[in-house]
């Protein structure tokens, strides 16, 4: 049940921190860094997994100082530079490596922490109702009157884990059609399943997925 919701959580966690992670640096520099201009000496493309050209340039630039250094951007990305072209950086007087590209971070900069974030909150979202499904199924195995039900059909619920969809479970009770909450990821065709029902609240049941009976 917990794993739709952990699965999410997971991803996200590690989405933020590699993101913040990959981004302290460029971070610390817009934030503390000296503002200069690089000029573009050299580009590396490549091809991605996708197929899309991805652009690595070379930058050679001044911090603080006459002195000229040269620096790989240690950022890949979509776009395309030329020859000769001026960019805006933030450097680090103290140790001229240490440079960003404004164009890049203002884009990249925050990018990874708030997917990470946005799926995190997906994963709790998800959590919170795997704990409130686990309580219902809980207290109504309890209280439930329990009843064997034919199984009348299967719907996909959206999921996809591992490559497996999974399926919800219809049944029928006094002309009503009740869905279950939690799913099954080998469809069925037909068979009967255990349902509890709330004696004083007919429209609070569960529908045990772990009773299947296969026919």
């Amino acid at each position: 049940m917990y794993t739709k919701a952990f699965i999410p959580l997971l991803v996200g966690l590690i989405f933020a921190g590699f993101g913040i992670y990959i981004c302290w640096t460029p971070t610390e520099l817009m934030l503390n860094g000296l503002s200069s201009t690089a000029r573009v000496i050299e580009i590396e493309e490549s091809i991605d997994s996708e197929g899309d050209t991805m652009y690595k340039p070379k930058f050679q630039y001044q911090c603080g100082s006459e002195e000229l250094h040269e620096t790989w951007s240690n950022i890949k990305s979509n776009t395309s530079y030329s020859i000769d072209e001026i960019v805006n950086i933030k450097c680090d007087p103290q140790n001229p490596e240490k440079m960003t590209v404004m164009e890049l971070s203002t884009f990249l900069l925050f990018l990874s922490p708030v997917i990470g974030i946005a799926t995190s909150i997906s994963g709790i979202i998800l959590l919170k109702k795997a704990i409130k499904i686990s309580a219902k199924k809980k207290r109504l195995k309890e209280i439930g009157i329990q009843l064997t039900l034919n199984i009348t059909g299967i719907h996909e619920s959206g999921v996809i884990i591992n490559e497996r969809k999974e399926y919800l479970i219809d049944v029928e009770h006094k002309g009503e059609i009740l869905t279950s909450d939690e799913g099954i990821f080998s469809p069925i065709n037909s068979g009967k399943i255990t349902v509890y029902i709330n004696p004083t609240d007919p429209s609070e049941y569960w529908i045990d997925t772990e009773s299947i009976i296969e026919e």
